[in-house]
């Protein structure tokens, strides 16, 4: 099934920190879009959740010094 989650992200303070966070995401098996703003400082992931789990997900960029909180979660489509 195919989920959407809004996250807060930590850590970023420039274009460069939206790319690094935007690349991470993207990289995880099962994301299917991740898009990634400065202000406010969130990230909407679309991912498929028989390939990946929210947890693989938000554990992406914390390594990388950017904590990921969930905002909400829109209905899946």
């Amino acid at each position: 099934m195919t989920r959407k989650v809004k996250l807060q992200v930590g850590g970023m303070g420039c274009q460069g920190c939206v790319l690094s966070v935007t690349e991470k995401l993207k990289a995880v098996p099962g994301v299917k879009d991740a898009t990634v703003t400065l202000l406010p400082p969130e990230a909407v992931v679309t991912y498929e959740s028989d390939e990946t789990t929210l947890a693989k997900v938000m554990d992406a960029t914390a390594g990388a010094g950017y904590p990921l909180r969930l905002k909400d979660e829109p209905g899946g489509e």
